[in-house]
């Protein structure tokens, strides 16, 4: 089937769209294309396609390169996307995302659902080890606060660890009118390169940030007293890591994060923490 036929068929999946679990269609083929096209697939590659709904991405990710897998939580849709694509060189899972073992994928794609949206991406940062790039589409308001850095208000632990695993930037905004149903909300399409950083160490940085981030309107001094449980020990630990005592958790980059929680583990293993 061509893509214009195809594209023609999801427009018409509207009463199949399940709020429960978030399903917006998108209906637009030029935007679907971009996406997998920003992937940048090469040949070996292992690509996983996260939420394929009624398969506006799986439409042109079965024809890159590489091995690829599409997954979706909805039975009825997995069914569909294995008659539409039985004979092209992709696999077609019924999965959750949030179960779904990612050690050995290269890259990601989706269309996330809107409310799992940071949860899903707190996975990709920490549990994809091979992984070189994803691209995904997000809610708007979304995009913003996986972007925000230091000084902003939603800065927070998960800000933190992606900033260390990922070079992130915004690739396009996608109009509510381009998907059935329409939704309430905006989507961006987000870039995300992966640094190089181990992902148990970016693990034990998000233990830590999080303990730090608990009480946004302490200084940092007070929150690192709740791990760290000496004030002389707290104190010498951030000025090594030329962090000032009364700086607050969203004032810090993550790189500095990154060095306290080095710090730290001379002290404590951060799994450890109470």
């Amino acid at each position: 089937m061509d893509a214009n036929k195809y594209f023609e068929e999801i427009a018409t999946y509207y009463y199949y769209a399940k709020k429960e679990v978030g399903q917006n269609f998108l209906i637009n083929q030029s935007v679907a294309k971009r996406i997998i096209d920003f992937l940048e697939v090469k040949e070996g590659d292992n690509v996983l396609e996260i939420g394929s709904g009624a398969g506006s991405l799986t439409y042109f990710l079965k024809d890159a390169n590489g091995e690829k897998t599409a997954i979706d939580i909805d039975p009825g849709l997995v069914v569909k996307l294995q008659n539409d694509f039985r004979s092209d060189d992709i696999k077609i899972i019924q999965e959750n995302a949030l179960k779904i073992n990612m050690d050995d994928f290269d890259l990601i794609v989706g269309n996330l659902p809107y409310y799992i949206t940071s949860s899903i991406i707190e996975r990709i940062a920490l549990e994809t080890p091979r992984l070189r790039r994803a691209v995904l589409m997000v809610q708007k308001e979304a995009a913003a606060r996986i972007l925000s850095g230091p000084k902003s208000k939603d800065y927070g632990a998960l800000n933190v660890i992606l900033s260390l695993r990922f070079r992130s930037k915004r690739l396009l905004n996608v109009d509510r009118q381009q998907f059935i149903p329409v939704p309430n909300v905006e989507s961006t399409v987000l870039e995300m390169d992966a640094n190089d950083i181990d992902t148990k160490k970016l693990k034990d940085v998000y233990l830590i940030a999080k303990q730090l981030f608990l009480h946004r309107r302490k200084n940092i001094l007070s929150n690192l007293m709740t791990i760290i449980k000496s004030r002389d020990t707290a104190s010498d630990l951030l000025f090594k890591a030329n962090i000032a005592l009364n700086a607050r958790p969203e004032e810090i980059e993550a790189e500095k994060f990154l060095e306290l929680t080095n710090l730290i583990a001379r002290e404590i293993e951060p799994s450890k923490m109470a």
